[in-house]
């Protein structure tokens, strides 16, 4: 070496643990370095380039784990995904000169069937130093729900208020599958003729996006009304009125 009156700084490459001072050959005499600096090596890396999800299905979310390495950044990184259906924990990681590895948490929840690949980057604004992940799929149709819950018995003069659509805003059509001897099921309007048990089926052929749906529900219907009319039409005449019948807030009664 020769003789240094300032700073001398030195660079370590990448994976580097230790640095040698030595004399270089055919010196002789004492030397002098007053001052060294000594900088890590710096970087963003990930353990991972790209991440294969699999089969995965529009609407259903799938979590995977990767790590991030760092060293002597200049700033919070920050992980940022190409998409709003792809969440990111946490969202950034480190400081100013840190060096650590950390584990990243992806969250994805495809709405396409189109929707096949997104990527992940992780940033150092002030350095630029950055890395990504790239991940994948094959993104299958999804499965549609229907959180309705039916009423287990509905009597005449009681209402039956159906769902339009599937909890993926999906048209559904209703149809009555069972039980036409209790009922009548027309444009969403039930009326009831008989004591029993009726299946209305919720069905559609799906979308671009999701499977066809079906669903049945059994609802238990009571043919009780307060006015039975079956001699005359006539409310005056006590043979009309329905003996059996327990009143309920929707009865109407006329003078």
């Amino acid at each position: 070496v020769e003789d240094k009156t300032g700073t001398e700084t030195i660079d370590l490459p990448r994976n580097a643990t230790k640095f040698y001072i030595k004399r270089l050959a055919g010196a002789t005499g004492y030397h002098y370095l007053s001052n060294i600096q000594v900088h890590p090596a710096q970087y963003v890396e990930t353990n991972v380039s790209e991440i294969d999800f699999g089969n995965i299905y529009v609407g259903s979310q799938v979590t995977k784990t990767f790590t991030v390495n760092y060293c002597n950044i200049k700033s919070e990184l920050y992980t940022q995904p190409s998409s709003s259906d792809v969440q990111v924990s946490p969202t950034s990681l480190g400081g100013c000169n840190a060096y650590d590895s950390q584990s990243v948490t992806i969250s994805w929840t495809p709405k396409s069937v189109h929707e096949n690949e997104q990527t992940v980057t992780i940033t150092d604004p002030v350095s630029g130093k950055s890395a990504s992940v790239r991940i994948f799929a094959a993104v299958l149709k999804g499965k549609q729900t229907l959180e309705w819950v039916a009423p287990e018995q509905i009597d005449a003069c009681g209402q039956l208020c159906l769902p339009n659509e599937t909890d993926e805003h999906i048209a559904l059509d209703w149809t009555m599958v069972a039980g036409q001897q209790y009922a009548d099921f027309e444009n969403g309007m039930l009326a009831i003729k008989g004591n029993g048990i009726i299946t209305l089926r919720a069905s559609n052929s799906g979308s671009e996006n999701y499977n066809a749906f079906q669903k049945d529900y059994q609802i238990k219907v009571v043919y009780n009304p307060i006015f039975l009319g079956s001699v005359d039409n006539d409310w005056n005449n006590p043979n009309n009125w329905n003996v059996g019948h327990l009143p309920s807030e929707t009865d109407v009664v006329t003078d």
